[in-house]
Formats: structure tokens, sequence, C-alpha cells
């Protein structure tokens, strides 16, 4: 029985270590576009065109880039959701499964194999 149960658990763990892998690569390309529209932002504020805009041109190019950034955090935050979702525990398992995770999450890139 113990043997089983082992088992199941290494399933869970490489199934958390395969949704964390996916988690980490896709939010780290999420979270390069919000630097580069940081960057973006920062050279529009800096510009001799954004002295030369009126104030409603201003927010509307500010407005712009900022919901921009706001839509790749929503991203990562869906992400963060998916990953949760993604491996299904039966009742049985969900206190050692919660360990578990709490183990790959502990993980680093380079533990988990994920490459920028």
């Amino acid at each position: 029985m113990f043997k089983r149960q082992r088992e199941t658990l290494t399933k869970y763990s490489d199934d958390f270590m395969s949704a964390e892998r996916h988690y980490r690569r896709k939010a780290g390309d999420w979270r390069s576009i919000i630097q580069e529209l940081h960057a973006d932002r920062g050279m529009l504020l800096g510009s001799t065109q954004y002295n030369d805009m009126t104030g409603v041109e201003r927010a509307e190019s500010l407005g712009g880039i900022d919901h921009a950034i706001r839509e790749a955090h929503s991203h990562i935050e869906e992400l963060k959701v998916l990953r949760a979702m993604a491996v299904e525990v039966p009742h049985g398992f969900k206190h050692r499964a919660k360990i578990a995770r709490k183990k790959v999450l502990a993980l680093s890139d380079e533990a988990l194999g994920v490459q920028e």
C-alpha cells in the first residue's frame, strides 16, 4: 500500500514540476515584455515629443502603455491560476500533494530545467 502511495506522489511531483516549468517559462516571457513596456514608458516620458503634447495626448499615450502593462500582469495572474489547476489531486492525497508542491515551488530554475 505504501509503495503505491509513494509511486502516486512521485507522479504528482513530476506533474507539479511540469506545470511549474511551463509557468516559469511563460511568466518569464511576460516579465520581459513588462520590462520593455516600462522602458518604452520611460523613453516616452523623457522625449521631446512628449513635452510638445497636450494633456489629452499625454494621457492617451501613457494610458496605452499602462493598459499594456496591466494586461501583461493579468496574463501572469492567469498563468498562476492555470498552474494551480493543472494537476488534479484526489482527496486522500491533498495534504501530501501540498507538501510536494511546496518543494517544487522552492526549486530553482536550473533544478527545474527552465532556460531563458
